[in-house]
């Protein structure tokens, strides 16, 4: 499997699309609106996500990688500067992460998963923000998921073999950080 992953950009907005429209939900429907804009949006915001995908695309403000194979888009996984999300800045912990980027999602085309496309995009996340002047990375994990739904933020041993640790942890969730 030849995979090759690219930061999301205004003119991959057609892939973005495809992707969220005709594969990332073909096996989970009831999520299919979603479009990734779920941390972009406050509580309460009525809107038609998929054209506020495109505004926040366009204004630069939804950010992440696809995955590509032969050219099809096979993966998502949205990866930002915790500053970007506003729904994750409800919370005043996160006013002191500036030099913070969070792992919100994965989506894989469900034909696709298990082949380590998730490792791939998560891998050139890490590189581009490294690169971008970011200290650290941090994710969260449902403990016990049971079902790929369930890991739509990864699995544990995905952010384990990427050198990923444990720093806190809820009743539901593990959450993660690793330095760049």
């Amino acid at each position: 499997m030849n995979i090759e992953v690219k930061r999301l950009s205004w003119d991959l907005i057609d892939d973005y699309l495809k992707f969220f429209d005709d594969i990332a939900f073909c096996d989970n429907p009831e999520w299919s609106l979603c479009y990734c804009c779920f941390n972009y949006l406050e509580d309460g915001n009525d809107v038609d996500t998929r054209e506020y995908c495109q505004e926040l695309i366009k204004a630069g403000k939804l950010n992440g990688f696809l995955a590509f194979e032969d050219g099809i888009p096979v993966g998502w996984c949205n990866c930002d500067a915790i500053t970007n999300y506003p729904r994750l800045m409800k919370n005043p912990a996160a006013k002191e992460k500036e030099d913070t980027v969070v792992v919100v999602c994965f989506t894989i085309d469900p034909n696709k998963r298990r082949k380590g496309i998730a490792s791939k995009l998560l891998e050139s996340a890490i590189k581009y923000y490294k690169e971008s002047g970011y200290n650290w990375i941090e994710a969260s994990t449902m403990k016990g998921a049971s079902s790929d739904a369930e890991n739509y933020t990864g699995p544990l041993k995905l952010y384990k073999n990427l050198g990923f640790k444990v720093t806190n942890e809820t009743d539901r969730f593990y959450l993660l950080k690793r330095e760049l």
